[in-house]
């Protein structure tokens, strides 16, 4: 889905939190990543990820995304707590700090 920052740094698969969550086994929702197009241009997303789990075991995963650029630039980027827009829309799963 992604393999750089939107500053152009390289985004490793074992920093990846939605690859984490899904081979993990866990549900995962970010607000706040940058997904790249094939033409290498970028954009503003939510997404959501969600893995396959068939006898125990995770056999594959079901991904959705959103594009917020619009979104962060109108009424829809509120503080957390807000009402209403992308602030309330449900649990996020958080970022790893960078060591």
């Amino acid at each position: 889905m992604h393999d750089t920052h939107a500053d152009g740094r390289h985004d490793p698969e074992c920093d990846c939190p939605i690859f984490n969550a899904i081979r993990g086994g866990l549900p995962c929702r970010i607000d706040d990543e940058v997904l790249w197009r094939a033409d290498r241009s970028s954009f503003a997303a939510e997404y959501s990820g969600y893995p396959v789990i068939e006898h125990g075991a995770v056999r594959g995963a079901v991904a959705t995304f959103v594009d917020i650029t619009e979104c962060k630039h109108s009424a829809c980027a509120r503080p957390p707590g807000a009402v209403g827009g992308a602030a309330t829309a449900g649990p996020r799963t958080h970022r790893k700090q960078r060591a």
